[in-house]
Order: C-alpha cells, then structure tokens, then sequence
C-alpha cells in the first residue's frame, strides 16, 4: 500500500482515468480543460484532494470494490474541488429515474447506439441512452457521459 499518489495534467486531455488500489491520500492536480475526470479508489484510500484550474465538465468517484457506492458532495472552492464522501442514497429503480426529474429531460447527444438524455433528478444529473432501433434492454440510466462513452451503469429497463 503506497503512502501517497499523485498525478499532474497540464495538457489538455478529454479524459483523465486514475484507479489506485489503496493508500492514504489520492491527489490530482488539473490545470488544462479535461472533459471528463473519473477516479476509483479501494475502501481504505484516506483522502481524495482534486485541484482543478480549468474547467472539468464531469466528475465521478468510485470507491472499490465494485458494487460498493458513496455519495459525492463537491464543494467548489476557488479552483479546489473538495470530495467529500459519506453514506450512499438509496439506489433508484429504472422506473424511478425514468418519471422523476427536476427539469424535463434533454438531448445530450446521438451516439451510434443511439439517442443520450440527460435527467436532473435532487440537482443529480444521471444519463439515459434510449437505443436505436428500440430495445428494451439496451435502455438504461449511466452516471457519466463524455467523449461519446457512459459509464457506470446505473439501472437498466430490460
């Protein structure tokens, strides 16, 4: 188990991937536009510090071993963005992200497996990719969306 990781982007970059299987503190430093951030860490990660110079369109934090879930708070602070990580909500079914939201749904965008909706639900906003041709299975909730790809698998129809 390392004592500390660290890692710099100072180049842009559409998405930063950082997995760590474990160690007291998990630093990242931005200071160039990046699409999309997501970090995995193993349970007994002490800390995660993000500093960020530039804008970051979406953030995802997940804590191993998989199945296991956090929630995330992101207090914005000049250009620190601080993670900070507590008990999880309870997970909503597909039904449930389907008829709730904040706002109504929009487009996000049109990939080649189809359409991508984006639904703000308690100021969350989790995707939907409604496939083309329709099938049931292939329609489901994901937690991110950038560069054309989701990610984290949230609760599917079918």
């Amino acid at each position: 188990m390392s004592e500390a990781v660290g890692i710099t982007v100072a180049t842009t970059v559409e998405t930063v991937g950082l997995a760590v299987a474990g160690g007291d503190t998990v630093a990242l430093a931005v200071s160039a536009p990046v699409e999309a951030i997501a970090i995995t860490v193993a349970p007994e990660t002490d800390a995660v510090a993000l500093a960020v110079a530039e804008t970051v369109e979406q953030l995802s934090l997940t804590v191993a071993p998989a199945g296991e879930s956090v929630a995330v708070a992101i207090a914005n602070h000049g250009d620190t963005v601080t993670l900070v990580v507590g008990e999880a909500e309870a997970e909503l079914a597909w039904t449930d992200l389907v008829t709730r939201w904040d706002s109504p749904p929009t487009q996000a965008a049109t990939i080649g497996s189809g359409s991508v909706f984006a639904y703000v639900l308690d100021g969350t906003t989790r995707y939907r990719l409604v496939p083309s041709p329709y099938s049931a299975a292939g329609d489901a909730f994901y937690a991110t969306f950038g560069g054309g790809v989701l990610s984290g698998l949230l609760a599917a129809r079918g």
